[in-house]
């Protein structure tokens, strides 16, 4: 599927520049976002490699088959018996349970059982705890569940103990305890009844869930794993082992070659940029005065966001072999990438199964090996786990975060334990889903020290600048669930695609080179408040009498890197659009000629009238911006105090993106979480559900998703 991808894109890009569309140039007005010069030369690379490797191995493979064929049947089929009975053993050990089966003794479960209770108001906005109790239960009603199972459930899934085990360990009362207490914070009662054991989703005590693959099945998936290799190494990529786990950089100098210089090298004539870090470990230096210190530590903040690499965390699967395309575009926006491959998730034998903390561990030992102090988070899928604990135990290294398809977010629904578990396609499981879930490897993965207190994301955890993309007909991720959560996140960017299932972006291009373009904004951004911020506390240290004029200064440029990409530009018949799929190549068209953020409408696009009030707010706005056409207007101006509070736009602000276009429909805001549906016929909930649209009035429309829509409050773009 990966070379497959990889082969259409190739092909996209060179029939876009021989038809003139100007696909292989990269636009001089476009300092945000892909390199299709840089892009197309390691597409070209990856697939000429493939080409090679292929008709190699086919140039050395079948004359050995004919001659040495009669040797060669025996033989495999006694590695194929010795394999098997390995595999029994390999089964064995990993399906035994950990002793004890739970988190570290310093990570306190009660935290996150308090956390569940005391933050009742916001979690049941889009959690009902009977559904969830029922759900975990295997849907028995939860009128015939008792305060028992109910603490059966709370045991399992926050102690991860039995009631026997929390007995013997001199807790006999705090099962009922737990249940007294989710039914005084969530309003509910559950029978007292007579306890009888009901079966519940326990996956970690329960056996793994596998089937056996022979030898020549791991034989061609490391035959994949070779031919990836040989694609990344073509195309510049660098491969390093840390701990036992592969990883490759694009851009990065080599470990031991870094300079205390803070430079960053971007030729749009070479394919990969090089970045050193702002300082080095170890260096030692005269102590400084206080303030010139304070500078001199911001500009090192300053310099290690704007030279951090992007990292990338994959999902299950195939390791990195799927993602190509995408890593080459990301490899494609003019900044450093480091791509880790974790081995148990990749369908390949594996002895061990790691932990994610170790994982963690391991990714954070290989940043340090090249100097990397700041990255630029993107987790697809079971990525997002790793990337949730990268923010949660070094969320300073974290400079912007990228969640597709995040398996992260409520992650108690049970949706997620369901479906990847213990759903097979004879109920409609997908059936790609089902078969990867069904190695040794991955199905250990989730079924031994996987532990959803520690992998959870709260909403209150998500750095600054995030950006959440997902598929509305996702069957891992409870979508409209997370949805909902988002809207308490208002500087979240959140992207919906109504038509994709999980992992679906993999196989369409324009929807990953959208997503890419996201990413870049989002990098672009969050490097530029970092410098800003750096500036500010320069200025407020080094200025003269407190900072004053320069403090002032520096705090409005701060202000104004903040709202960056936060100023929508509208039509002048104050309306909004929603974006259709077949409109994607349009839009990706327009971004090659140097219009990033153009949305091309469709023409079966849904039309939402904004409010009076959001109108008035953006002619009050220009006026108090001084007046004039937005269009017209050569620099953003922070000063400027539009008299409405709920939209905090500024006509003449949105011209301080430096790929701002007078006819583009971004949207982005403070107030909301910022929320593009890309989908023809796509209606708002808020319509029907009398909530509130941009600027706080109705936004009109169809029925929408799920059978309610969007969630309320989200901003339709």
């Amino acid at each position: 599927m990966g070379l497959l991808t990889l082969s259409c894109a190739v092909t996209r890009e060179l029939l876009g520049a021989v038809f003139g569309r100007g696909t292989c140039k990269t636009p001089q007005n476009n300092p945000v976002g892909v390199s299709y010069q840089q892009l197309t030369q390691l597409q070209a690379r990856c697939l000429l490699s493939a080409c090679a490797f292929w008709t190699t191995l086919t140039a050395v493979a079948l004359p050995s088959l004919l001659i040495f064929g009669l040797l060669v049947i025996p033989t495999w089929i006694a590695a194929e018996i010795v394999f098997f009975a390995w595999w029994l053993l390999l089964y064995r050990r990993l399906n035994a349970q950990p002793v004890p089966h739970r988190p570290a003794q310093h990570e306190d479960p009660r935290k996150v059982f308090d956390r569940f209770v005391n933050e009742q108001a916001a979690l049941s906005r889009y959690i009902d705890i009977t559904d969830m109790v029922s759900r975990w239960h295997w849907n028995v009603p939860a009128s015939q569940l008792t305060r028992g199972n109910v603490a059966d459930l709370l045991c399992y899934g926050f102690f991860y103990r039995s009631q026997q085990q929390l007995a013997a360990e001199g807790q006999p009362d705090l099962p009922d305890q737990l249940v007294s207490e989710i039914e005084a914070a969530w309003g509910v009662r559950f029978p007292e009844g007579p306890y009888k054991p009901l079966p519940m989703m326990t996956h970690l005590w329960e056996p793994v869930r596998c089937f056996y693959r022979p030898l020549i099945f791991y034989a061609g998936v490391e035959l994949l794993m070779l031919l990836k290799h040989v694609m990344l190494r073509a195309a510049g990529f660098k491969a390093y082992t840390m701990n036992g786990m592969r990883y490759y950089t694009y851009g990065l100098p080599v470990p031991g070659n870094t300079s205390c210089s803070a430079t960053t090298t971007t030729s749009h004539s070479s394919t990969a940029p090089t970045s050193k870090s702002a300082n080095c470990n170890g260096s030692s230096s005269a102590p400084e005065p206080t303030s010139a210190a304070a500078a001199t530590a911001a500009a090192s903040t300053a310099s290690s966001a704007a030279t951090a690499p992007i990292l990338f965390l994959h999902g299950v699967g195939l390791g990195l072999l799927p993602y190509l395309n995408f890593l080459l575009r990301l490899s494609s926006l003019r900044r450093p990438v480091v791509a880790v491959e974790v081995r148990h998730l990749s369908m390949r034998v594996c002895t061990a199964v790691p932990e994610e903390d170790e994982v963690v561990a391991t990714i954070v030992e290989a940043l340090a090996r090249h100097d990397v102090r700041q990255v630029h988070v993107t987790g697809h899928s079971y990525g997002t786990f790793m990337a949730s604990r990268l923010v949660q135990l070094h969320k300073p290294m974290v400079a912007s975060l990228t969640l597709l398809d995040p398996v992260c977010f409520v992650m108690f629904s049970g949706k997620l334990i369901y479906n990847f578990v213990y759903r097979n396609p004879s109920v409609g499981a997908s059936l790609l889903t089902w078969f990867i879930s069904r190695d040794l490897s991955h199905a250990t993965s989730v079924s031994r020290r996987f532990y959803w207190s520690l992998l959870n994301l709260w909403p209150d955890q998500l750095p600054q600048h995030t950006l959440v993309a997902l598929s509305a007909q996702d069957e891992l991720v409870p979508v409209q669930e997370v949805l909902t959560m988002l809207e308490s996140r208002p500087a979240t960017r959140v992207l919906l695609h109504p038509s994709h299932r999980h992992a679906d972006f993999i196989k369409d291009l324009p929807w990953q080179a959208r997503m890419v373009q996201e990413v870049a904004e989002l990098v672009h951004e969050a490097a530029m408040g970092a410098a800003a911020d750096a500036a500010a506390k320069a200025a407020s240290t080094s200025g003269v009498g407190g900072g004053g004029v320069e403090a002032k200064d520096a705090e409005e440029g701060r202000l104004a890197a903040s709202h960056h990409h936060h100023h929508p530009v509208h039509h002048q018949d104050n309306s909004m659009r929603v974006q259709g799929p077949e409109d994607d190549e349009e839009v990706e068209e327009a971004q090659k000629e140097g219009k990033v953020g153009v949305d091309v409408a469709a023409s079966a696009t849904v039309t939402a009238t904004i409010t009076t009030a959001a109108a008035a707010c953006a002619a009050t706005g220009k006026q108090q911006c001084g007046g004039g056409d937005a269009a017209s207007t050569d620099a953003p101006k922070p000063a400027c105090k539009p008299a409405c509070k709920q939209q905090q736009h500024c006509p003449a602000a949105s011209k301080g993106r430096p790929h701002a276009h007078p006819h583009q429909h971004h949207s982005r805001s403070d107030s909301a979480s910022s929320y593009e549906v890309v989908a023809a016929g796509v209606g708002s909930r808020a319509g029907s559900m009398g909530g509130s649209g941009v600027g706080g009035g109705p936004v009109t429309g169809g029925s929408g998703l799920f059978g309610g829509g969007i969630p309320s409050g989200k901003k339709v773009v």
